[in-house]
């Protein structure tokens, strides 16, 4: 769920809609009888649950949304009651004008509209690009106007995993360790995982002189990609290890760049 305060997705615990429980009891017949069992009472499922999820419209950020409603209308420029979007107020279930005011906010500060909310050729040119965040997609346009596009697209394409791929391995019992004891650490001991789990993310930090962790996870990129090529994938995962970084992730990010 999108927070228009925050200008953040939330991740939040909410209870499944009825129909979406109908449509996942019709798969316990698909191929042959069945019989759904759920864990949940008659009373919930009538009274606690919804009846429908939320349109997406109503629960996600609308930023890509209101950049082509914009180029649809534009004669909607302006900031009036109405949220300069009088289109999204003939849907079914419309957006709150918050989240269409935050939207509008933001295509201003991004540059894609104009402060007398006109599309800027800036605006059109992001348009193009549906499938990425607006912010993202600045980002790679920019990238390519300084000649420096390849370093932006590794940094867009690790921002679009929405994933850090420094991890932090789960503390386990040493060999024979019982159980009742491995609950006895003390505090120092997971202070000094925390500290060799950070120690490499640090490390790159002060190498670059700049305290950005989009920089910081560049060289960290190219240097995974130079091991990998130079040396293997086998070693491109030891390497990885060896950073407290994910080869998973890595991989994954150099999928996404390409």
């Amino acid at each position: 769920y999108f927070d228009p305060k925050n200008n953040t997705d939330e991740l939040q615990l909410r209870r499944a809609s009825q129909a979406s429980a109908a449509q996942r009891a019709g798969r316990a017949g698909r191929v042959a009888e069945g019989t759904c069992f759920r864990l949940y009472s008659r009373l919930t499922f009538n009274t606690a649950m919804p009846a429908f999820a939320p349109p997406e419209m109503v629960r996600c950020s609308l930023v890509n949304l209101v950049l082509k409603v914009k180029l649809i209308e534009p004669s909607t420029a302006g900031s009036d009651k109405a949220g300069a979007c009088p289109l999204l107020a003939e849907c079914l279930q419309p957006p709150s004008l918050e989240s269409v005011q935050q939207s509008l906010n933001q295509l201003t500060f991004l540059g894609a509209t104009s402060r007398e909310g006109r599309v800027t050729t800036l605006g059109v040119i992001l348009s193009h690009l549906p499938q990425l965040d607006l912010r993202i997609a600045r980002l790679l346009l920019i990238a390519h106007a300084f000649d420096c596009f390849e370093d932006g697209a590794t940094i867009a394409a690790g921002l679009a995993a929405h994933q850090d791929v420094y991890v932090q391995p789960f503390a386990k019992p040493a060999s024979g360790e019982d159980k009742a004891f491995a609950k006895l650490r003390t505090d120092w001991e997971f202070a000094q995982q925390d500290v060799k789990h950070f120690a490499p993310k640090l490390g790159r930090a002060l190498e670059t002189g700049v305290q950005s962790a989009p920089i910081t996870v560049l060289r960290l990129y190219n240097d995974w990609v130079a091991t990998r090529d130079a040396e293997g994938r086998d070693s491109a995962k030891e390497f990885a290890q060896a950073e407290c970084a994910s080869a998973k992730r890595l991989h994954q990010m150099d999928l996404t760049r390409q």
